[in-house]
């Protein structure tokens, strides 16, 4: 084990760095790790918002203003017109983080060609580039958390050629080689940053990057949180982690069907997925031929809550799913069932999307892990579109049905918050699912 690796063994309390058969290495609990632990905390090295959100969220920290109408606007740097933030602390911190090095030369090329013809993603990776070497022009004084970026494995390391990127002033200009050194540990190590489950933008978290491997099953999550003028990942359990047990968390989404799952994994980051999930998918067959998903709704939902119609189940179901309603695992199923629900949620009727709610959250039983985040937040959806039948529609003089719609908000409310707790607070101050769920439970509660 490297320098590098035993100076990260004696660093962290909850996590170890052990050898693994296949991977570099893993990381292993050091203790039992219980539910609403922040297993570590790991601040970016670089960060990058989304064209959607650039004017709408503090460049630095990523902080979103309140939506009062008495709240302050971000601050719009002078210089370049370009960057906004939330006060003086931030733009302070980002000018000397990375921003200094830039802000002169960024509309020039912000306006190039060699800029503007580049793919959306192409932009993106660019820009975060030019934030990096910005605040690290050379590997010459590396803070530790540059010195673990450049540990990490490359992928395809003779084909990587480095976008363009921003000339920056200063007396340290970056060597193509150390740009392109950087730039081959871009795609298999960056992370999509989010607030409650939206992408926001991109970042670098190279100890996150070093001690956690991927898993389609994982027992672990990545939640993000603006502090200290900068963004930071915490990491948390979704179960008990046992000591000596590692500890995963997941690249990409676990519901993208197998074939997508493997592809992705093995181009972008260079290894195939040996995971329980994924050795279970493979030996899964669907047919490509279009399939009535209609007529296994209801058997799926009967399957996943066998137990109790009122409780989510405790572990995955997709090693017990049954052979017949193994073609809800094609890839059209589940973007179909999005689809409607959320068609059918906003506009109605109602009733039409409690049913397919339902058959969408027996299918994430199957796809992801128990307590797995989107779970949660669809479990809320659920009690918000029960709600909104409770107190919209016109029932029979026969109230039974009035109080079953009201107990099923209640009940999904239960689920949604129970694994959202587990979540904890993540992203944005103002208008999260904890907020909504405080806001609608005294709703519920007082109802009849």
């Amino acid at each position: 084990m490297s320098t590098t690796d035993t100076d990260l063994n004696d660093q962290y309390d909850n996590v170890a760095l052990r050898a693994h058969p296949k991977a570099r290495s893993q990381a292993v609990a050091r203790h039992r790790i219980h539910l609403l632990t922040d297993i570590i905390k790991v601040e970016a090295l670089a960060t990058i918002l989304l064209p959607d959100e650039k004017g709408k969220r503090c460049d630095a920290c990523f902080h979103h203003p309140p939506r009062r109408n008495n709240s302050p606007p971000l601050k719009r740097c002078s210089g370049c017109a370009a960057y906004w933030y939330c006060n003086t602390r931030c733009q302070v911190n980002h000018w000397n983080l990375c921003h200094k090095g830039m802000c002169k030369q960024f509309p020039r090329y912000h306006a190039s060609e060699a800029y503007t013809n580049l793919p959306p993603h192409q932009k993106l990776d660019a820009l975060l580039l030019s934030h990096l070497v910005a605040g690290h022009p050379s590997q010459e004084h590396a803070n530790n958390s540059l010195s673990t970026f450049l540990s990490l494995l490359p992928h395809n390391p003779s084909t990587a050629v480095h976008p363009p990127i921003c000339a920056f002033s200063g007396k340290r200009t970056p060597t193509a080689e150390f740009v392109n050194h950087l730039f081959e540990r871009f795609e298999n190590n960056n992370f999509v940053i989010h607030s409650h489950l939206v992408s926001t933008g991109h970042g670098i978290f190279p100890l996150a990057s070093r001690l956690f491997n991927h898993s389609c099953a994982p027992n672990a999550v990545v939640a993000f949180i603006s502090e200290n003028c900068n963004v930071s990942m915490i990491v948390r359990p979704l179960r008990v982690i046992n000591e000596g047990e590692e500890i995963t968390i997941p690249y990409i989404d676990p519901a993208l069907p197998f074939h997508r799952r493997r592809q992705i994994l093995e181009l972008s980051y260079g290894f195939s997925c040996r995971c329980s999930s994924c050795m279970l998918s493979q030996s899964i067959r669907i047919i490509n031929s279009p399939v009535d998903f209609k007529g296994l709704e209801t058997p799926l939902i009967d399957f996943v809550f066998s137990k109790s119609p009122e409780k989510l189940p405790e572990a995955q179901c997709l090693s017990s799913l049954p052979k017949s309603l193994h073609h809800m695992l094609h890839e059209l199923c589940l973007p179909h069932l999005s689809a409607t629900f959320s068609d059918h949620s906003h506009d109605g009727p109602y009733t039409t999307a409690l049913h397919v709610g339902r058959s969408l959250l027996a299918l994430y039983c199957v796809v992801y892990p128990p307590n797995y985040p989107q779970i949660g937040m669809h479990c809320l959806e659920m009690a918000k579109t029960a709600w909104n039948k409770y107190t919209t529609e016109e029932f029979s003089s026969d109230s039974s049905q009035r109080f079953i719609t009201l107990e099923n908000a209640r009940m999904y409310l239960r689920m949604g918050e129970a694994v959202l707790s587990i979540m904890g607070p993540e992203g944005d101050i103002e208008g999260g699912p904890l907020e909504e769920i405080s806001t609608l439970k005294p709703l519920l509660v007082g109802s009849e």
